[in-house]
């Protein structure tokens, strides 16, 4: 057996930006188990972010790691311009707002990086473009408006219509490029930046081949149906979507775009900023629970580990919060400014890493077990019903190490996945789109099988034998251990009918 340290069971995703989009970084990175890694499209031109792509994958290829790509989509959101040094012309990456500062806004459909731009003027103000046309209309003296998830505030104290918003600094600090502006009170959206998606979706995800997108501010089952139609229509049947959840909309059909979309992101920013702040942890608890039940993949995202984008070392908070969401029992944990603008971007996920380890080794598999099986709807169906009795052998049975399941669309793997197996769970199948889920979903470990392994039930004996082998390597369980093998009775594929075998 190889040397390997127990897998980490909970995923991590990164966000790349400038402070990781080296390819010293991006190697750092997947050497450190990168399990996803998410490219905004609010932040880089898709130029740059298919040069990421690109060199992402060949890193890949040369270590044989599996990374999956997540497109996160701008959305209907309206964000700032980029940001110059007014002396210079040349771009900066931030500017300190003071409290009591005067801020103009400009609204413009102009999103050139050459005239939407932003800088100190000679007078000591600040000049900011957004990208909504009719800011100077839609909204009014009074109206409070929030930067850097909440950090920042300013307040508008005159409107020229047609023309600018002169605004008072109430909250200071220090403001990014192309920062998310949220309206308190007023429900604006961008209609450039929703038709720019769909660009991004047709010109990026379906030509690159991304794994997921994630579909920002969805507030019912018509978003993630319309966008599941777009990508059909363009090519892109096996690209998987995540529902973004950030808004109160969202949280009110929580159970329609749970029903219809692949995945959950709780994007805890742009929440908090949406309800009040104290109820965030509890909206956490209520989706969390709910993709539980469902079996879908959740991903926890926004303030892990804040701290870190300037500072080595997470506060308590930070590492108490990121322990309980892996006892709750998400899926995968997202670092965003963290690994994408900040200082530590490494450090950042080796930390998370390593929280993720120790609070998994405290997860009590039974109890977990129990809670999802005596919730879920009944009667189950013959694929839920296996599922559960695979999952009940390999948390129950202590000298079980191991449960493969053969699933080539990555249903069955899913179901078992839901019930929270004790032990790593190998999913073998011919598909990219499957072994990609596994980056995704808590304790799968993909295995890459070919048409003839799956259609040869004779062979069931030796394709389990390669994946005990390949296992052992990897250090996921003693070869003296027994293993649970779910696969079908007519082909090897365990998506209709499945079989549990000890091994």
């Amino acid at each position: 057996m190889g040397g390997h340290a127990p897998p980490r069971k909970t995923k991590i995703a990164a966000t790349i930006g400038p402070a990781s989009m080296s390819p010293e970084v991006l190697e750092k990175l997947v050497d450190a188990g990168m399990d996803m890694a998410r490219f905004k499209f609010s932040h880089a031109t898709p130029t740059t972010n298919a040069e990421t792509v690109t060199t992402l994958r060949k890193i890949c290829q040369e270590k044989q790691r599996r990374v999956a790509i997540i497109m996160d989509l701008q959305g209907p959101e309206i964000r700032t311009s980029f940001l110059v040094d007014y002396s210079t012309k040349k771009r900066t990456p931030k500017i300190e707002l003071k409290a009591g500062e005067k801020v103009k806004l400009y609204g413009t459909d102009d999103l050139s990086e050459d005239t939407f731009v932003g800088y100190r003027t000679t007078d000591g103000g600040v000049r900011l473009g957004v990208d909504l046309p009719d800011v100077a209309v839609v909204v009014k003296k009074g109206t409070c408006l929030h930067l850097m998830d909440g950090a920042i505030a300013l307040e508008v104290v005159n409107v020229v219509p047609g023309k600018h918003i002169d605004c008072t600094v109430r909250n200071g600090g220090t403001l990014g490029e192309r920062k998310v502006l949220h309206f308190a009170g007023l429900s604006v959206h961008s209609v450039s930046s929703s038709m720019q998606d769909l660009a991004d979706v047709q010109n990026f995800a379906v030509q690159y081949g991304v794994d997921y997108v994630a579909a920002s501010q969805v507030n019912g089952r018509s978003d993630i149906e319309s966008l599941r139609n777009f990508l059909d229509d363009c090519g892109g049947e096996s690209i998987r979507i995540i529902a973004k959840i950030e808004t109160v909309a969202g949280l009110r059909h929580f159970d329609e775009i749970l029903e219809v979309a692949d995945g959950i992101m709780l994007a805890r920013g742009a929440l908090g900023l949406s309800i009040p702040s104290e109820k965030v942890a509890l909206a956490q608890a209520k989706v969390t629970t709910m993709c539980k039940l469902a079996g879908k993949p959740l991903i926890v995202a926004r303030h892990m580990l804040e701290t870190m984008v300037s500072n080595p070392r997470p506060t308590r908070a930070e590492m108490t919060d990121v322990a309980n969401a892996v006892l709750d029992s998400a899926d995968c944990l997202m670092l965003c400014s963290e690994t994408s603008s900040g200082a530590f971007p490494v450090d950042s996920f080796t930390t998370m890493s390593q929280i993720c380890r120790n609070a998994e080794g405290a997860m009590n598999y039974q109890v977990i077990h129990s809670f999802i099986r005596d919730f879920s709807a009944k009667p189950f169906n013959t694929l839920e019903a296996a599922a559960v009795s695979l999952a009940a052998g390999a948390t129950e049975a202590n000298h079980v190490g191991l449960a493969i399941v053969v699933s080539n669309n990555g249903q069955a793997a899913a179901v078992v996945s839901k019930y929270r197996p004790a032990v790593p769970l190998v999913v073998v199948s011919t598909r990219a789109s499957t072994l990609s889920q596994c980056c995704l979903t808590f304790g799968q470990l993909g295995f890459p099988a070919t048409e003839s392994d799956l259609a040869d039930l004779g062979g069931a004996e030796a394709l389990v034998a390669r994946v005990r082998a390949w296992a052992a390597d990897q250090g996921l369980y003693k070869p003296e251990q027994r293993v649970l093998v779910m696969h079908g009775t007519v082909t090897l594929d365990a998506e209709h009918t499945a079989l549990i075998q000890m091994v």
